[in-house]
């Protein structure tokens, strides 16, 4: 079902399926692509190792809210996040590791393109924090980064 913001006027648009989509940014908003962009979209991980091997593999993101796609998954510390988000003008793939601490502190940010509509493709990791720095542990395995160095991430339709 198309994702479909509200009017002006405050009334959700035709074909929006019930749900109000948010101006995911000034860059464009995702939910005006034609065709619209499905409520399941794909993330394929490989060379995923460790703390981030929970995620290798095909994944089935479904859509959370505006511009936002998340898929969860339990892991002994709590809950392991997958999202994709339309922010600031630039589509992001971040997940969270099997983590011990402090989710924050076992993470991966990979971004992709930066068009509204631009979310299919590979994305590049552009950030990885398996440890917080200062001795608090992060994701369960604190080389889970070093040996994802390779890993590839590619966002798709089907």
């Amino acid at each position: 079902m198309p994702h479909l913001k509200k009017g002006g006027d405050g009334h959700l648009l035709k074909n929006s399926g019930g749900h109000l989509v948010v101006d995911c940014g000034s860059a464009g908003v995702c939910n005006e692509c034609s065709p619209a962009i499905p409520d399941t979209l794909y993330v394929t991980f490989s060379g995923q190792a460790r703390s981030f091997a929970i995620w290798e593999g095909k994944n089935e993101v479904p859509w959370h809210y505006g511009c936002v796609w998340r898929l969860t998954q339990e892991v002994d510390a709590g809950t392991a996040y997958l999202v994709i988000i339309y922010r600031a003008g630039q589509w992001q793939v971040e997940c969270t590791g099997d983590w011990q601490w402090d989710y924050y502190y076992c993470k991966q940010t990979w971004l992709g393109d930066s068009a509204a509509c631009g979310h299919e493709g590979a994305y590049t990791l552009d950030l990885c924090r398996d440890d917080s720095g200062d001795g608090r542990a992060g994701c369960v395995d604190d080389e889970s980064c070093e040996d994802s160095a390779g890993a590839t991430c590619v966002v798709s339709e089907t």
